[in-house]
C-alpha cells in the first residue's frame, strides 16, 4: 500500500482556490457579472479536481492495476459530472453569466495541477 501525500493535494487545492479568488478580484474591474462568472468557473475546476484527487489518491495496491485503472476512470467520471452540474447550475440560475469569463477561469484553474508539476517537478518517490 502507498498513500499519496495529502499535503500535496491540499497545496494544489489551495493554489486553485487562491487563483480563483485572484481572478475574481481581477475580473471585478470589468464588472460584477464577470467576477461571479469567473469564480463559478474556478469553483467548478477546484471542486472537480479535489474530488478526483481525494478518490484517486487514497490507499491502493500497486499490485492490482485493474483496480487502479477503475479508480482513475471512476474519479474522472465523478469529476466531470460535478463540474458539469456546477456549470449547468450557473447557466440556469445566474442570468448575467459571462460564459467566456467562466470558461476561461475554469480552464486556467483546471490546468493548475499540471502546471505545478511541470514547474516544480514531481516528487522524488515517483522518479525511481
Amino acid at each position: 500500500m502507498r498513500n499519496y501525500p495529502p499535503e500535496r493535494v491540499w497545496k494544489t487545492v489551495g493554489a486553485q482556490l487562491l487563483l480563483t479568488l485572484c481572478f475574481g478580484l481581477v475580473l471585478l474591474a470589468f464588472g460584477e457579472a464577470y467576477a461571479i462568472s469567473g469564480i463559478a468557473g474556478g469553483f467548478a475546476a477546484t471542486v472537480g479536481n479535489f474530488l478526483f484527487a481525494r478518490k484517486l489518491f487514497g490507499s491502493y495496491s500497486a499490485g492490482e492495476p485493474g483496480l487502479m485503472l477503475g479508480r482513475i476512470y471512476g474519479a474522472e467520471i465523478v469529476k466531470l459530472l460535478v463540474m458539469m452540474l456546477i456549470f449547468v447550475a450557473a447557466i440556469k440560475w445566474y442570468e448575467s453569466l459571462e460564459i467566456v469569463a467562466m470558461l476561461g477561469v475554469w480552464l486556467i484553474v483546471h490546468l493548475t495541477p499540471g502546471a505545478m508539476i511541470a514547474v516544480k517537478g514531481n516528487n522524488q518517490e515517483s522518479k525511481r
